[in-house]
This record gives C-alpha cells, sequence and structure tokens, in this order.
C-alpha cells in the first residue's frame, strides 16, 4: 500500500509541476528554473546546493521556495533575495537537518508579485553525504593529508614527491601546532589605543568621532544577551542553515567548521574563519541577543539611503580560530568601524591616515595588504618585533565586551589570541562621508555592474535635496557613473590593466623591446 501511495505522491507532484512549471506574470516576465533537474541528488546537511534560474524580463528581488511530494511548502530557501543577471541566475543553500528525504521541486518566485514564478523539475532530497563532503576541505589547505599524518591505517605514499609532500606537510603542522599565543600577548600597559567607559553619544562625538580618534568602549554591551547566549556550542543548535567559510564559495555546515576548530586548526598556516555578511537575514533570531547602541544609531549612517537592491553588506558576523586574522587594510570604501568582541581575545594594530602603506606590507590598489603574500601572523610575529619604536603601530587587546571604534580612513589589523566571536559594521556617518563619497568615485571604474558608481550617484541624489554642503563642484559636473554599452567594460579594462603592468615590469626586458635591435615594420 506504501508502494503505491508513494507512486501516487510521485504523480501528483509531476502533474503540480506540468500545470504550474510558469506562473502568469503581472509584467512581461518569463521564469525558467535551470537547476535542479530530475535526477539532481541534494544530501542533508552536507554541501550546498545550486538553484539557478532565467528571466525574459527585468527583475531584482526574489523568493524561492521547497515544495515536497504533496505540493506543500517544507523551507522558505530565500525571501526577498536581491539579484540580477542578463543571464543565469543562482542561489546556493545547505539543506537543513529538519527536510524529509523524498521527491521535492523548487519555485522561485518574483517578490511582491506571487503570479510570477518558474518551477524546477522534481528532484530527491537524500540522507547521508557525497563522499567529498566527509571532510571539510579548503582548497588552499589538503586537510586529507594533514589528517591522516597522525592515522596509521591510512596507505603511505609510494611515489618520491608524494613521499616529499607528506614530509612537508607533517612539519608544517607539527610547526603550527606547536605555536604558543601566549608568546604573542602584549603587557598591559603596551596599550596605545584609550579606552573610555560607556561614553553617551554626545561625548564620543567630541573626544573621537569628530576629531577622528580610534579608541576602545568598554561596559557598552554587557546587556547583550550575545554575552552569555553566543558561544561555539550553544550556536550549534541555531546556525543550521551552515555559514560561510572565507576560504568557500558556498555555505558550509557549521558542525564541519566548528569540528575543524577544534580538532585541526592549529595545524593550517591560515586557519579558516566564519564570515557571514547575511547572518542577519539568514538567521534573524540571533538579532534578539543584540541592542541597538546609542553611540553608533542606524539614523547616522548615509548608507540608508542606498536602495537595498545595490547597499553594500554593513553588518558581519566572525567567527575565528586562535592564531587567524586580517591583513592591514583600510575599511571598505574608506568608512568608519565598530568591532564588539563577545568571546576571545584579539590583538590589534593600527595606523593613522597619514600613513600610506604599513611597514612591511606587501599592497593592492585599494590599500589592503596582498592576501597571498603571506597570512596575518608571520606579520605580527616577524614583521611587528623588528620595527623601530616610531613605526609600530597603534596597537591593544581587545578583551570580551568591548567596542573597538575605528575611524575613517585608518589602517588596520588583527590576529585572535583566543577563538573569537565578533560583530561589527562599517558605516559612513557625517565624519567619513566625504572620505566614502570620494572612494566610491574611486573604485566606480574597476567594479563590476557599476556597484560603486551607481551607489555613489543614489548618495549624491539625495545630498542635493538634503545636504549639499558635503557635495564638491566635481560631483555633478566631472563623474558619472559607468553607462551599459559605453566605453569599456569592466572585463576591457581589467584585460587592458594586465597588459599595461606585463608591459611595465616585464616588457621593457624582453629581448629586441626598447633596444634598437629590431626595426620598427
Amino acid at each position: 500500500m506504501s508502494k503505491q501511495l508513494n507512486y501516487l505522491l510521485k504523480f501528483l507532484l509531476g502533474l503540480w509541476l506540468v500545470l504550474e512549471s510558469e506562473g502568469t506574470c503581472k509584467s512581461s516576465n518569463t521564469i525558467k528554473v535551470i537547476e535542479p533537474v530530475s535526477d539532481t541528488q541534494w544530501f542533508i546537511a552536507a554541501n550546498s546546493h545550486r538553484v539557478a534560474w532565467t528571466q525574459s524580463g527585468r527583475s531584482f528581488r526574489w523568493n524561492i521556495f521547497l515544495f515536497n511530494a504533496k505540493g506543500d511548502t517544507v523551507a522558505d530557501i530565500a525571501k526577498m533575495l536581491s539579484e540580477y543577471e542578463d543571464g543565469e541566475m543562482g542561489f546556493d543553500w545547505l539543506v537543513p537537518e529538519r527536510i524529509e528525504s523524498g521527491r521535492h521541486a523548487v519555485k522561485v518566485e518574483v517578490d511582491g508579485d506571487e503570479g510570477c514564478f518558474g518551477t524546477s523539475q522534481e528532484f530527491t532530497i537524500t540522507e547521508g553525504s557525497p563522499s567529498q563532503a566527509e571532510v571539510f576541505l579548503p582548497p588552499s589547505t589538503n586537510i586529507l593529508d594533514v589528517t591522516s599524518l597522525t592515522n596509521s591505517s591510512d596507505p603511505s605514499p609510494t611515489l618520491p614527491h608524494e613521499q616529499k609532500h607528506m614530509r612537508r606537510l607533517k612539519v608544517e603542522a607539527e610547526n603550527f601546532a606547536g605555536i604558543n599565543m601566549s608568546d604573542y600577548w602584549p603587557s598591559s600597559v603596551h596599550c596605545t589605543i584609550k579606552r573610555v567607559s560607556n561614553p553617551s553619544r554626545e561625548e564620543f562625538l567630541e573626544n573621537f568621532i569628530n576629531p577622528g580618534i580610534p579608541a576602545i568602549i568598554t561596559q557598552a554591551i554587557d546587556d547583550w544577551p550575545a554575552m552569555t547566549m553566543w558561544d561555539f556550542d550553544k550556536l550549534e543548535g541555531h546556525l543550521t542553515k551552515g555559514v560561510k567559510v572565507n576560504i568557500l564559495d558556498h555555505p558550509s555546515p557549521y558542525k564541519r567548521w566548528n569540528s575543524l576548530r577544534q580538532n585541526l586548526a592549529a595545524s593550517l598556516r591560515d586557519p579558516p574563519q566564519v564570515h557571514m555578511t547575511d547572518f542577519h537575514t539568514v538567521y534573524p533570531q540571533l538579532m534578539a541577543d543584540v541592542r541597538q547602541m546609542d553611540i553608533f544609531p542606524d539614523n547616522a549612517d548615509y548608507m540608508q539611503f542606498v536602495d537595498e537592491d545595490i547597499k553594500p553588506a554593513q553588518l558581519s558576523l566572525q567567527m575565528a580560530p586562535q592564531r587567524s586574522g586580517y591583513h592591514w587594510r583600510v575599511e571598505q570604501y574608506n568608512g568608519s568601524l565598530w568591532s564588539a568582541l563577545v568571546r576571545g581575545h584579539k590583538r590589534w594594530g593600527l595606523y593613522p591616515p597619514s600613513v600610506y602603506f604599513p611597514p612591511g606590507v606587501v599592497h593592492n590598489n585599494h590599500r589592503a595588504q596582498d592576501s597571498q603574500s603571506s597570512e596575518p601572523f608571520t606579520w605580527w610575529a616577524h614583521t611587528q618585533p623588528r620595527l623601530r619604536a616610531d613605526r609600530r603601530p597603534s596597537e591593544c587587546v581587545q578583551k570580551p565586551g568591548e567596542i573597538l571604534y575605528i575611524p575613517s580612513g585608518w589602517w588596520w589589523s588583527h590576529i585572535n589570541l583566543e577563538d573569537t566571536i565578533t560583530l561589527q559594521r562599517w558605516f559612513c556617518d557625517r565624519r567619513s562621508l566625504r572620505a566614502c563619497l570620494d572612494e566610491l568615485k574611486e573604485q566606480s571604474d574597476t567594479s563590476p555592474k557599476n556597484y560603486s558608481g551607481d551607489i555613489f550617484v543614489q548618495l549624491r541624489h539625495h545630498l542635493k535635496t538634503h545636504s549639499p554642503e558635503f557635495l564638491t563642484a566635481d560631483d555633478d559636473d566631472q563623474f558619472q557613473s559607468p553607462v551599459s554599452g559605453k566605453g569599456r567594460t569592466y572585463e576591457e579594462w581589467e584585460r587592458d590593466l594586465v597588459a599595461e603592468r606585463w608591459q611595465e615590469y616585464f616588457g621593457k626586458y624582453e629581448i629586441g623591446v626598447n633596444s634598437g635591435e629590431f626595426d620598427d615594420q
């Protein structure tokens, strides 16, 4: 009987998909879901899986739902998702453990137009996981090799280059595992960033924000429930939709990352960190554990006047293993930053805007350390101790319950002295607004889809009416957001830039170039 019922459910789902594969849009728009397809398998709480769709119109915001074989909605995959591409659009989703195995379908709907949707083919969701999901495997580090070093049952490599590789991995893992982070805690008197106890908004504006002075704020988040509720084990029950790990493109199960943090991170060169800029939409219940701070009110941030479709992510949740950290950088778009530490201790370093680049740092064009040159710990362990006193950064150890304020234009870097949980946000207030506007214009020609230029144009439109004193003559007369189809595309600009750099660094040394050896043809 159960077999016949199963066949009936499959037939009903297939019939529903035929009848409901496309809805009727208010506007002329056809939505087609191209992934998943009939032979797709999604695994519960394993890897992330992709939903992909196309449209014939120009919709920008989407809702995505998962249906079971009965046609019932069993999960909201995404709500009010901002996504627009000329071709295929996509969203990656980690199937939560509460979803039952069986045949399912995905529905992609235009937000605000319930009749405008597309539906996928029916596919299978099942227990278990594919073999590649058994171990959390960052692409930059072969964890399978590292973990097998202590497992005598693993087959030994036979080829000479394999043996050499395993020996190198073993030495590297033993070296990092042997680092004692207590050796890198500066003394308490070493702190050169001023601490202030729960100041009023007016006091903090006068003494720190307006003059552009960094500070550590104490006793400002003692009433946050997060201070008692957020630890690595308790959060496992909440983060059931997965987390974004910095070295992976798609969400990963939190349980897998937390196991790596506990058992393997100490042996890795640059331990993977959780960095979620959308956690407040994926896990809105966690925001109940956070209180609005009078010192940094949301209505003081000019990014509130940018449309949600193009507004850059500002609030982020970060969970990081000991010895990981952040390279030297200036905050995005020259914004200011507050960083609230919920768990663990961090060692911070700051340089003022007058320092063009921190010493001993390989940099890129956007005032950020080249992340491919070395992990942050290397700078703190080997460069910082050898700097002259007048070249060292302002620094301090941030304690749980403290907020670090970093003004616009200041360089910052940190290492995690312990496993840490942090909530932080960057913003463009009155003090940093002009620097934000200049940086948006600076990056407008080098960002895909005219992203930065469009943000600037929206801010300029608001400021013309409400705060024209922030605008300069060239904001209006000399700047326009790049227009699609006019001038060079981002891809063309990037290609030409690579060619120019090659010529600058290598071309003049090639045989016959600028040497007179060959005549021009």
